[in-house]
């Protein structure tokens, strides 16, 4: 009966032009992951996990960063 409307996607979408995620989306689990466990072992948990984001966002900017210096 009724047809789906299709969404209008963005230029480049899923195409060879297309922009490469934030590496900081794959670092911050991993910081966060490494900082859970330094709060672990320390006993205090906040700050580890305060680590933790710090250094996932910061190893995510700076592979962004070289990523846009290399293109």
């Amino acid at each position: 009966m009724g047809e789906l409307a299709e969404e209008p996607r963005e230029p480049g979408a899923d195409g060879p032009g297309s922009e490469q995620p934030s590496a900081i989306a794959l670092y911050l689990p991993v910081g966060m992951c490494l900082g859970v466990a330094a709060g672990l072992l320390l006993d205090n948990l906040a700050v580890g996990i305060g680590l933790g984001l710090a250094l996932g966002v910061a190893l995510g900017a700076v592979v962004d960063a070289r990523r846009r210096g290399q293109e």
